[in-house]
């Protein structure tokens, strides 16, 4: 990685952290506040096309639920997400330090967990589409309005 200092980073370029972080968390306030049942969120495309569910799905829903408070419902809508807010928290973090002065050295990823990153999601895929092996695994039923529980938190907020 290559180290770059606050005097190398131009005006525009301090400017972009803060501008993805704001646009991030308008995100997530949108979805926190706009119930995912309600159909006000974009569908997923594999889910809307091809009528299966793709390791991403749930991950709005996922969203919502953590970002009003219930992670338990968040990770059985989607772990995946879930467990990757953490890594992209600490990348986002990595790839904005070097803009201010402070370079971040990030660990390399071996090939091999790539590889298994990728098996756990064909995995994920599989159990996600097979309703017998859904339930068992707990996850959310992820059809259309299924899997969410309104709650006196978020049931005024329909946007």
């Amino acid at each position: 990685m290559s180290l770059r200092t606050a005097a190398a980073a131009s005006p525009a370029r301090r400017w972009l952290p803060p501008l993805v972080a704001l646009v991030a968390a308008a995100a997530v306030w949108l979805i926190g506040r706009s119930h995912p049942a309600n159909g006000r969120l974009p569908r997923c495309p594999s889910a809307a096309v091809f009528g299966i569910h793709c390791p991403g799905c749930g991950g709005q829903r996922a969203v919502h639920a953590l970002a009003n408070g219930r992670p338990a419902e968040a990770w059985r809508l989607n772990p995946a997400a879930v467990a990757g807010l953490p890594a992209a928290a600490f990348w986002f973090a990595a790839w904005a330090a070097p803009v201010y002065g402070r370079p971040v050295r990030t660990p390399r990823v071996p090939a091999a967990a790539w590889w298994a990153a990728a098996a756990a999601a064909a995995c994920l895929t599989v159990v996600r589409n097979v309703p017998d092996w859904n339930a068992a695994a707990g996850f959310a039923d992820l059809s259309a309005g299924a899997g969410y529980s309104r709650t006196p938190s978020n049931s005024g907020v329909d946007m």
